[in-house]
């Protein structure tokens, strides 16, 4: 991972495998203020010293194919990062439209870390989620009705992402992770130059 650039490090697939039922399924809940994508990114086991400034956000993205590419619709930033601790993506800002997971269409959110330009080579990070981490939200045909998909993904030091500052890009195997409701995350992944 090149300082200065951005970095896929989850992704979820969404679709609404219900049509005609007379409801709409919607990610981030109601309301939006505490509710979305929860994730924690951490240090490895042995701590490489990644620190909040080796990050500027973390920028939620809408995507076809769940590939970062100029094909994504850029949704919001969050800041400031959090290392160590459980951060939340919430969907506060997003228009109504972008939240709407459509009928047996796949879509896909990703959150990718926009790694600072003075950041230090060698730091490292991974992902980890608990278990029923992503909020939603069906509306119509009947009261809300809240709830949570996602399997967990356990941090491991087997499955992270690296600064590098030679501008050649690091990170190891991608983890993947199954969910609920249609719903499926998964860890690190592609990166976009700037």
């Amino acid at each position: 991972m090149i300082p200065g650039n951005e970095i896929l490090f989850y992704a979820i697939e969404l679709t609404d495998n219900t049509p005609g039922d007379g409801r709409t399924v919607r990610i981030g809940g109601v309301p939006l203020v505490t509710e979305g994508i929860s994730f924690t990114l951490s240090d490895l086991t042995v701590p490489t010293g990644t620190v909040i400034a080796d990050f500027t956000g973390i920028n939620l993205y809408l995507s076809a194919d769940g590939a970062l590419d100029g094909g994504d619709t850029f949704l919001k930033t969050v800041t400031p990062v959090v290392i160590g601790a459980p951060m939340l993506v919430n969907f506060t800002g997003v228009p109504g439209g972008d939240r709407i997971i459509p009928d047996n269409t796949t879509i896909y959110y990703l959150l990718v870390a926009d790694v600072a330009p003075g950041a230090t080579g060698g730091h490292t990070f991974r992902l980890g989620t608990a278990g029923l981490h992503v909020d939603m939200r069906d509306t119509g045909g009947g009261g809300p009705t809240p709830y949570t998909i996602g399997s967990a993904i356990a941090a491991a030091d087997a499955n992270f992402i690296e600064i590098n500052a030679t501008g050649v890009p690091s990170s190891s195997s991608a983890g993947t992770a199954g969910g609920g409701g249609g719903g499926r995350g998964r860890g690190c992944g592609g990166r976009r130059g700037r």
